[in-house]
């Protein structure tokens, strides 16, 4: 007698790890010379990494954002 393995749980898992495949991909922001249109693009609750014209790297969760900086745990960008 021959036992089959259920494929319901690799179904499961795999299709776990499509979404959140698509809840990690970066995409660069446009307009960020412009407070107000970096606003429009991110909100409360996402990762972000942001670069600084000098080259300096942030990687945070958004826990804030105004037009003067923008605040994850204990970083602060402005």
């Amino acid at each position: 007698m021959k036992t089959q393995i259920s494929k319901l749980p690799a179904v499961v898992f795999l299709s776990l790890l499509l979404l959140l495949h698509g809840c990690t991909t970066l995409r660069p922001l446009e307009n960020v010379d412009n407070p107000e249109k970096i606003i429009e693009q991110v909100k409360i609750g996402d990762e972000v990494v942001i670069t600084t014209k000098s080259g300096e790297e942030h990687r945070m969760i958004i826990t804030s954002i105004s037009k003067e900086n923008i605040t994850g745990g204990d970083r602060e960008v402005a």
